[in-house]
């Protein structure tokens, strides 16, 4: 389980705490603060800009892209290292790093883990949101390349 904690963490405690006490086997990442390095930190020049990106790339892809320009046009997307988290470094070590952040172990007798607290890994307050955004330039190129192969693909089916 990747769960994207942050206020929910903080606002409904009695929930995490229940899958903590009831579920001590659940291999588990609770980012409270990575996912933040999806918006926060990283390459931000040029077209990489969080606006500028999304109004380049996402804006022109479809009705989807036009859709998400008009609802949220800048890519705050905290659930995204989740998926991130999966596309890029070995998923069954979470301390390697991934495009999704790099964590820590707590206690070695659970298989938990969570933000990165090394002063380095952070961006200003938010712990491991540096092991996310050092990766922006590579997970936006990708993103990039999947709304160009889907524009060509829509673009072929227009009369």
């Amino acid at each position: 389980m990747y769960l994207i904690g942050s206020w929910n963490t903080r606002n409904d405690p009695a929930a995490r705490d229940y899958i903590a006490r009831h579920h001590p086997g659940l291999w588990w990442i609770e980012a409270d603060s990575t996912f933040r390095g999806m918006y926060i930190g990283g390459r931000q020049d040029g077209n990489l800009g969080n606006r500028a990106y999304v109004e380049r790339y996402v804006r022109s892809a479809g009705a989807l892209g036009r859709l998400f320009w008009e609802k949220k046009p800048d890519p705050k997307m905290g659930d995204t290292p989740s998926v991130l988290f999966l596309l890029s470094g070995p998923v069954d070590e979470p301390e390697a790093e991934h495009w999704g952040g790099s964590f820590v172990r707590p206690d070695p007798s659970r298989p938990r883990w969570t933000d990165r607290p090394e002063p380095e890994h952070a961006e200003g307050h938010h712990a491991g949101a540096k092991t996310v955004n050092r990766w922006r330039e590579q997970w936006l190129r990708d993103w990039q390349a999947c709304l160009e192969h889907l524009q060509d693909r829509t673009s072929s089916l227009r009369p």
